[in-house]
């Protein structure tokens, strides 16, 4: 956000700005499918944050419109980048893991992974491309009617209070029952939070831009654990296919104790990140809204 910017007009420079990049990077068919697959999915999380940002202000029908339309692209998206994240996964454990028969398993598994057809059934490379392109335009166009008549603060705390709020409410609910959904919930919500930070990081960089990096550092934690879950659940639906039962739990039983420590780091770097009540945390952000407008 920029000073003399009113939101509505900032918020429309950036969704512009998010969907063009990404479209033309969809379009660049010489870049590998990985990287135009993981930075599509990025700009999709950044515009169904926007959306949250100010969905207090919103119809339900057009906030529902907008983020079905986004979240069914990136979900088209998401079988191409399993395998692909299960590949990069394994090859980074092999990296590390000692037992010699852990590395074994996780060999076996990267040959199962390298066997066409892939896992699973995914939808064709085009096709899912295409429909990204196509949410991606139409969020971009359908933005520039957006419903906000007003501006100031008022239209950005509801929104970024109710974020915040969600992800102590997920914290607590992964750190209690240890559910890899929970997990993911959680992970979701701090991407949101970290994009929404960015869109105000100018009105306070010092505690802003630290609350941004703690938040960058804590999604990479539940990231790769999430990545964990991808590949634990590929492995336990085709167990045949990466060299049998024996292996394939082995295999389990390593990520498993890696998703663990994962999961603890996450869960310190959450409670410090974390530790304000909603209250306190949008009263210091107000005040300094109002400096920096002024």
């Amino acid at each position: 956000m920029r000073t003399r910017e009113s939101i509505p007009s900032g918020l429309l420079r950036i969704v512009r700005s998010v969907s063009q990049a990404s479209v033309a990077r969809i379009q660049r068919t010489s870049e590998d499918r990985e990287s135009a697959v993981h930075d599509t999915r990025l700009a999709i999380k950044q515009l169904r944050a926007l959306l949250r940002l100010v969905r207090p202000h919103l119809t339900g029908k057009f906030f529902d419109a907008e983020d079905v339309r986004l979240r069914d692209a990136a979900r088209r998206l998401a079988p191409l980048r399993d395998v692909d994240v299960a590949r990069r996964t394994i090859k980074t454990i092999l990296g590390k893991v000692k037992h010699r028969k852990d590395g074994e398993a996780f060999e076996r598994a990267l040959d199962g992974f390298n066997q066409e057809p892939a896992v699973g059934n995914q939808p064709s490379a085009e096709q899912a491309t295409r429909l990204a392109v196509q949410a991606l335009e139409a969020c971009a166009e359908n933005w520039a009617e957006f419903p906000l008549s007003r501006d100031g603060w008022g239209i950005i705390e509801p929104g970024l209070r109710a974020m915040y709020r969600q992800n102590r409410k997920w914290m607590n609910r992964a750190v209690e029952c240890g559910d890899d959904a929970a997990f993911h919930g959680w992970r979701k919500r701090v991407k949101y939070l970290g994009y929404q930070f960015r869109v105000i990081l100018p009105l306070w960089p010092g505690k802003i831009g630290k609350m941004e990096k703690v938040l960058d550092e804590l999604q990479e934690l539940l990231g790769a654990d999430h990545d964990l879950v991808i590949l634990k659940g590929l492995l336990h639906r085709h167990p045949a296919r990466f060299g049998g039962r024996a292996r394939t739990e082995r295999a389990l039983g390593y990520l498993g104790r890696r998703s663990r420590r994962l999961r603890e780091r996450s869960r310190r770097l959450g409670q410090d990140v974390f530790h304000d009540t909603p209250g306190k945390l949008m009263g210091k952000l107000r005040a300094h809204w109002k400096k920096w407008r002024a």
